[in-house]
């Protein structure tokens, strides 16, 4: 497997919190394209995309996968 690099598009499931956003900021530091994906927006602002999902039901987060090079599943 090989790492994304940079301009990749890495979407990251349940990434508002701590180790989410710490993943983000360093994805996104080798030039990354980031997106986070949770029922809650992050505490903080960053170099990331925030996607409203809730693990249930389709909607508009869907489409971030067409586009995605990696997935970060991080829901339990």
């Amino acid at each position: 497997m090989n790492a994304p690099g940079p301009d990749s598009r890495v979407v990251i499931a349940v990434g508002s919190g701590f180790l989410g956003r710490t993943l983000a900021r360093h994805l996104a530091a080798t030039g990354c394209r980031v997106t986070l994906l949770s029922r809650n927006r992050p505490v903080e602002e960053g170099p990331w995309s925030f996607l409203d999902w809730d693990a249930r039901t389709l909607g508009d987060w869907a489409n971030v996968f067409d586009r995605a090079d990696a997935l970060v599943n991080r829901a339990g």
